[in-house]
């Protein structure tokens, strides 16, 4: 089950890149959440992390740039693309590596939880119980 799951992320991945190429501003989106979701899927193999960190900077890289251009929209993916990045590296016993990124997750998601607690704020939450599990 999971090497076919793997195949249709990695089909997914394919077309939003293809559709990407010639519309990136409606299709980035597209692009970054199939990253992100091969990555937590590859994640789960331990021969294929470097594959998996990969996406999920690709992802990052492209969540950071829709953020920037309009945050009210992509900054909730974008903590979300933080946080994956910060549990993989925990994961993966590099906490040193996963404290930048659980720590901009929780700036955004404060922010975030200000502006709607009743959405935001169980993320927030989690975020911050990730950073004290780091700080042991």
């Amino acid at each position: 089950p999971l090497q076919e799951e793997k195949k249709y992320f990695r089909k997914a991945l394919k077309i939003s890149r293809q559709l990407a190429a010639t519309t990136p501003a409606i299709y980035n989106p597209d692009v970054a959440n199939v990253l992100n979701n091969l990555a937590n899927l590859v994640r789960k193999d331990t021969e294929r992390l470097q594959e998996a960190e990969e996406h999920y900077w690709e992802a990052l890289k492209i969540r950071r740039q829709l953020a920037a251009d309009n945050p009210a929209i992509y900054n909730p993916d974008l903590a979300m693309n933080l946080s994956n990045l910060a549990i993989f590296y925990d994961k993966n016993n590099q906490r040193d590596k996963a404290l930048p990124y659980v720590k901009e997750a929780i700036e955004i998601y404060h922010e975030l939880a200000q502006i709607a607690p009743k959405i935001f704020n169980k993320d927030y939450e989690e975020v911050k119980e990730l950073l004290r599990q780091l700080n042991k």
